[in-house]
């Protein structure tokens, strides 16, 4: 879930500077159209969530089954009207 990635980005150093909750300026690495340089793979305007928070209820529900398949190769098709 979207909040559980943010609360996770919040366990690395900042990448931007905060004024209280919302963004004090648009970082010059998001400006430049380069990645994070602390490894955050999110980016939003608000600080919603703190390392703190506590992850949302999130993954499969009930049993989980893997079941292997076989690939079958079927002939070339063929246009109609051939």
């Amino acid at each position: 879930m979207w909040p559980n990635r943010l609360i996770g980005d919040e366990q690395l150093p900042p990448d931007c500077e905060w004024k209280r909750r919302e963004l004090k300026a648009w970082p010059s690495w998001l400006l430049e159209g380069k990645p994070s340089p602390t490894g955050r793979l999110t980016f939003t305007t608000w600080h919603h969530w703190t390392k703190d928070s506590s992850l949302l209820p999130s993954g499969l529900l009930g049993p989980v089954a893997l079941r292997p398949a076989e690939v079958v190769m079927l002939g070339k098709a063929v246009p109609q009207g051939q």
